[in-house]
Parts: C-alpha cells; sequence; structure tokens
C-alpha cells in the first residue's frame, strides 16, 4: 500500500505545478515527434534511427552493468553524434527546412502571386484534364509539372523554354512520340507552360521505389521530393495516369478524380464548387 501512496504522491506533486504552458509544451513536442516520423518514415533515415536507438540501448546497458570500454566508447561516439546526424540526414533535413518554408505561416509573405493566379488555374485545369485524357487514350507518355511555391528555375533551365497558353493542342504536340520536345518534363508556372523537356532530379529513395515505374514516373517522384509542385504522369505502356505529390506517387487518375485533386490543391475555396461544376457540365455535353 505504501508503494501505491507513494506512486500517487508523486503524480499529485508533478500535477500539481502543471500549467497551460506545460500542456502546449507537451503538445507542441508531440507534433515536431509526430512530423519528423512522418518526413523519415520508409527512407533510409528510418533505418538510421533505428540503428541510433540500437546504440543508445547498448548504452545504457553498458552503464548499468558498469562495462567501462564500452561505456567510453559509446560516451567518445556520441560526443561527434550531432555532426555526424547533420552530415548523414542531410537529404531528410533539407527536406523538412522546405517544408517549413512552404507552411502557411510563410505564405504571407509568398503567397500573393500564387493567389492572384488562382482563378486563371480554374480555367487551364479543364483543359489539363482533357490533354491527359487524350494522351492516356492514345498510351502517349507525358510528364506535366505543375509549379506551385518552390521555384523551379534550375529545372526550367533545362528546357526550351515557351512562356505558352495551354491548350489540348499544345500538350499533344509537345507529347506527341519523336517530336522535339517529347522527351522530357513541361513546367508550367502560373497557369502557362512555361518550359517543356525539362530534365528533372533523381529521387532521393530510389530504391524504394517499384522496379516496374519508368523513368518518368521516378522523375516525378524526384520532383515532388524537393519542392511542393504537383506532378502528372501517363504510362507510355498502359496510359495509366499518376499524380506525384510531396515524394509520393498515387496511380490509377481518372478524368473526374484528376479534376477535382487539381481543384482542390490550386484553386480557393471559393471557387472551387463552380469551376467544378463547370467542368462535369462539359462533360456531360
Amino acid at each position: 500500500m505504501q508503494v501505491i501512496q507513494n506512486f500517487f504522491d508523486a503524480v499529485y506533486s508533478v500535477m500539481k505545478g502543471f500549467t497551460l504552458f506545460d500542456l502546449l509544451d507537451i503538445a507542441l513536442i508531440s507534433y515536431i515527434v509526430y512530423k519528423a516520423f512522418r518526413i523519415v518514415r520508409e527512407t533510409r533515415a528510418e533505418q538510421l534511427l533505428k540503428g541510433i536507438l540500437l546504440l543508445c540501448l547498448a548504452f545504457f546497458v553498458a552503464k548499468i552493468f558498469q562495462l567501462k570500454t564500452m561505456e567510453f566508447l559509446f560516451t567518445n561516439l556520441f560526443q561527434i553524434g550531432i555532426l555526424a546526424l547533420i552530415i548523414l540526414f542531410q537529404p531528410e533535413l533539407r527536406r523538412v527546412l522546405e517544408r517549413v518554408g512552404r507552411t502557411k505561416v510563410t505564405s504571407v509573405f509568398t503567397s500573393e502571386a500564387s493567389d492572384k493566379h488562382a482563378g486563371e488555374w480554374g480555367r487551364v485545369i479543364p483543359i489539363i484534364v482533357e490533354s491527359v485524357q487524350r494522351l492516356s487514350k492514345s498510351t502517349t507518355g507525358a510528364l506535366i509539372v505543375i509549379e506551385r511555391q518552390t521555384k523551379l528555375g534550375e529545372q526550367i533551365a533545362t528546357g526550351v523554354e515557351l512562356n505558352a497558353k495551354p491548350s489540348v493542342e499544345l500538350f499533344g504536340n509537345i507529347f506527341f512520340v519523336n517530336t522535339p520536345l517529347h522527351d522530357g518534363a513541361v513546367i508550367m508556372r502560373n497557369a502557362r507552360v512555361l518550359a517543356a523537356a525539362c530534365f528533372l532530379p533523381k529521387p532521393q529513395k530510389e530504391e524504394l521505389i517499384a522496379t516496374h515505374l519508368g523513368s518518368r514516373h521516378r522523375a516525378a517522384i524526384g520532383i515532388s521530393e524537393v519542392s511542393d509542385s504537383i506532378t502528372i504522369v501517363v504510362s507510355e505502356e498502359t496510359g495509366t495516369v499518376s499524380v506525384a505529390e510531396n515524394g509520393e506517387l498515387q496511380r490509377g487518375f481518372t478524368s473526374e478524380r484528376l479534376a477535382t485533386y487539381l481543384t482542390e490543391k490550386l484553386v480557393p475555396q471559393t471557387d472551387k464548387e463552380s469551376k467544378k461544376h463547370t467542368f462535369l457540365k462539359g462533360k456531360k455535353k
């Protein structure tokens, strides 16, 4: 009984000094840990974290059983651990900082231009969807990158600048087999086709990507890992339509699903219903 009494006394002493700021502190730390886990999940960082946890466990075992040699080695190892973590997790840390830079808090300073062109995206989405539908039916490979807040100047510089108004005919001509611009990605900015035949970066977790996915799908995942872009892929083998965002690839998009997805991502809340109804009305005709 004394043990139980001591336990409740300890709990009471902790809760007695518990304030709203302590609750906020716990909530923030929990959120940061959760987001960090989401970012490193299914990447090489996950395996590295498991290795670090095992080393920490071994260190505590050495402390408990007073294994002096192991304790000495682990103590010196942990002294350079922070620098080693920065080097090992450099790609993941870069992704974290890029995502922080794309949060709504910073959008106060960066989203003004995006909002200006939101209405134009609403008019362009049906064109993109119809173009993708035609390319899918003819099993013509395509790769369309929609730039958002993260600028893709490096990738645009590798292609041919067009700065053209989007149209079904334009997309068809660009991706038609053996044309000069078909081999590469189209990059769209502010609801315009800014460049074609652009090269995209390789994915950081390429070893985790299914082997049956081709170079277009891998390039789509690669650009989505280093930016907040939305990338549409049409398979030249099956005509399957896929979308890559935040390092993840979703497959099997229908025209309706693609229209809804793009509208949710690119069009402000006030304009979504009218643009969606416009697309569906056009489909019925």
